[in-house]
């Protein structure tokens, strides 16, 4: 039994509009969901909202709840929740007023940024996720910088550093102008495992249709062309002499379009994104070019998990 909620800030009610167009008597409430708000579901632990403020459990049973919403800004919502089936909630959350002592203080906000790192393989990490108890968050970029925008000077912000295969890192900072930091992650073993099984298992389907003289590349392999080098550059550098034997490219299982350069279009494809890349005889002297992504092994461990 599943169970979704998505904090909203509240806002102005509005005319619905009628499919056609035109405006009726009905009355909606409009909201922007909350990001990075913490919801607590009792036997169930907590988690953090989305960037457009959803969030799911999973495996609720039926019965009566407990739940509590928090969110940097906002007053806590503390409420009982009756499940009977798959339930969908909007939960509007009022403004907190911000309390002061005597003393006047100008309240200013700010730009940070910094870099997520694995100090083991020594490259950054992209598409890192940054959360704050401030409801601001960033992504890491192809060169593994983040920036949050907007964040309360000199106040404690709490950082949740979180990416696919590492494990999590929580840090109290305090910002001040143009800051930055250096987050160091390190390698979850248990996922590690999980997608060392996943490749196991795609080797042994396709050990048969594997290409003579073109050696699959691993994560560990790829990993040795960070910092300038994209997925086209990697096989123009390993295999030039054959790259004319390519006839196709499959990246996740989608098929990409034949062409005279068939490689023409894995030049956005970093090796930081990539888990493994294996080449398979399609007749004669040619070959086709099966790529998996690090988006890939986690979309299928987590159905695996489901």
């Amino acid at each position: 039994m599943g169970f979704r909620l998505r904090p909203h800030r509240p806002a102005e009610r509005r005319p619905c509009p009628d499919r056609d167009g035109a405006r009726s008597g009905l009355r909606c409430d409009y909201g922007d969901g909350i990001p990075v708000a913490t919801v607590e579901l009792a036997g169930h632990g907590s988690t953090l909202t989305s960037e457009d403020g959803s969030f799911r459990f999973v495996g609720v049973e039926a019965g009566s709840y407990t739940f509590r919403t928090t969110a940097f800004g906002y007053i806590p919502e503390s409420s009982l929740l009756v499940v009977r089936d798959d339930v969908t909630l909007s939960v509007p959350l009022e403004p907190a007023p911000l309390v002061l002592d005597s003393v006047g203080v100008n309240i200013e906000r700010i730009d940070v940024g910094g870099r997520v790192r694995d100090p083991e393989k020594e490259f950054f990490l992209v598409d890192a996720t940054i959360l704050t108890d401030q409801a601001v968050m960033a992504r890491t970029d192809s060169h593994g910088r983040f920036r949050l925008r907007g964040v309360l000077e000199r106040a404690p912000l709490t950082v949740r550093v979180r990416a696919f295969g590492y494990l999590p890192v929580d840090s109290i900072v305090l910002p001040t102008e143009d800051d930055r930091y250096l987050f160091e992650l390190v390698e979850d073993s248990a996922v590690t495992a999980l997608i060392a099984r996943q490749i196991e298992r795609l080797e042994e389907r396709a050990a048969p249709r594997f290409a003579p003289l073109f050696r699959n590349m691993n994560r560990d392999r790829l990993l040795r062309f960070t910092g300038s080098h994209t997925l086209r550059s990697i096989l123009e550098f390993e295999y030039w002499p054959h790259l004319h034997r390519i006839r196709a490219v499959i990246v996740d299982g989608r098929r990409y379009s034949m062409t005279d350069d068939p490689v023409a279009e894995l030049s956005h494809i970093l090796p930081e994104e990539l888990e493994r890349i294996e080449f398979f005889s399609a007749g004669r002297s040619a070959v086709v070019l099966v790529v998996y992504t690090r988006q890939f092994m986690r979309d299928l461990i987590a159905r695996q998990i489901q």
